[in-house]
């Protein structure tokens, strides 16, 4: 790493869909991380990104999906809908 700025590429992320492959519209996409179950911090960044992407009606579902799950992991549910949601692949 040139410098150490605190980021790194720890894990390898891919869009189930395709579109950061290339020629996809988000060929150069980089992504960030969060491990939902173990990170202490997990349901205070869900909140805060379903209070930031809240105004936006087109992302009405996630936004939902995100309180459920800062309610599953606030009560220390490990297998409840919105996490199984993230670990299940859609079909």
């Amino acid at each position: 790493m040139p410098e150490d700025v605190g980021l790194y590429s720890k894990f390898k992320v891919e869009r189930r869909d395709g579109r950061d492959r290339p020629g996809g519209d988000r060929c150069d996409a980089a992504y960030i991380t969060i491990d939902v179950v173990h990170d202490p911090h997990a349901a205070k960044i869900a909140r805060a990104l379903a209070v930031i992407y809240a105004p936006d009606p087109t992302l009405e579902k996630w936004v939902e999906g995100l309180r459920r799950l800062t309610a599953e992991l606030d009560a220390g549910v490990k297998d409840g809908p919105a996490l199984r949601a993230l670990r299940e692949p859609k079909p």
